[in-house]
């Protein structure tokens, strides 16, 4: 049978997606009939809107139909934020068409095992910089699903370097989350709570630095000894079986056996690679217009 490209998951984890999604739409739902629902007034204090602690008060509560629980997530696509969801959506599917054929033309394995070749073999030390550096994304630019149109380029790296796709998913979609949460300058979460408790911008940074670094130790012990227990046997991957046709394409990829066809994908690689480095210049310079709108501008100047 024909190996479908890019990453593949299993029915049953579908199965158990969708249910946890259901569990957490029907726990949402159910807590609008319990919860109160108030609010708090806002006022401007040094140019700064803040949150009048002692403005509290109930509202009345939004009497939602409980099928609307389960349509919310198709009634979006023609809320406010349906330009911007439908442009997601369709940005998503491209990507992941652009990753499909670079997979099956082996543009994609020619890339991988240039970076390889690039570390000479060291590659505990290509996890934790690849880690560093998608944990350096999240704590800084508040980038997070952002990444995920390059997840599929992490796991084929983890299946040419002997792991699975968990450790791909790990040094990218786990890096993110890490360092999103110990954020440095993310202006999505450190940026938004300083502006509203009405505290300069960013103030404190060189606090919350230790606390990265305690974090990436963490994470960089976790990834690495999993790795090498993968290394050490291959069948104790909770995804061993998912795993093992793609896994064997790229364990027996050489990238000094590449014929006249594969010199030529070589040289498709380097173009592969601009605009590798194009989609990142993108996100980060997107996250960054962000912060340029005016209420962000503001603060950053006051900070400065």
């Amino acid at each position: 049978m024909e190996q479908k490209a890019g990453a593949q998951i299993s029915t049953r984890a579908f199965v158990q997606s969708l249910i946890i999604l259901l569990v957490l739409m029907l726990a949402a739902g159910s807590l609008t009939q319990f919860v109160p629902a108030g609010s708090y007034a806002r006022t401007m204090q040094a140019g700064r809107e803040v949150i009048d602690p002692q403005s509290f008060r109930y509202v009345e509560r939004p009497d939602y139909p409980i099928w609307r629980w389960l349509t919310a997530p198709i009634e979006v696509l023609w809320g406010p934020d349906a330009v911007t969801i439908i442009t997601i959506i369709i940005f998503l599917l491209m990507v992941g068409s652009t990753f499909a054929v670079l997979d099956k033309s082996g543009i994609l394995q020619a890339a991988i095992g240039r970076i390889v070749q690039a570390f000479g073999g060291k590659k505990y030390v290509l996890l934790l910089v690849i880690s560093l550096f998608f944990m350096l994304l999240g704590a800084f630019f508040g980038i997070f699903e952002e990444v995920v149109p390059l997840v599929p380029l992490m796991i084929a790296l983890a299946y040419l370097l002997g792991w699975d796709s968990l450790v791909g998913l790990g040094m990218s979609i786990l890096a993110t989350n890490m360092g999103f949460s110990a954020a440095i300058t993310n202006p999505f979460t450190i940026g938004v709570a300083q502006k509203l408790a009405g505290l300069p911008l960013f103030s404190g940074a060189w606090l919350r630095v230790p606390i990265f670094i305690a974090i990436y130790a963490v994470l960089a012990v976790f990834l690495v000894s999993y790795a090498r227990r993968v290394d050490r046997n291959p069948q104790s991957s909770p995804v061993f079986e998912q795993d093992r046709l793609a896994r064997d394409k790229y364990r027996t990829f050489e990238l000094d056996s590449l014929s006249a066809r594969q010199a030529e994908i070589g040289k498709a690689t380097g173009w592969f690679a601009v605009f590798l480095v194009l989609i990142l210049v993108v996100l980060i310079a997107g996250r960054s217009f962000r912060l340029f709108r005016p209420t962000y501008f503001r603060l950053w100047v006051s900070y400065f």
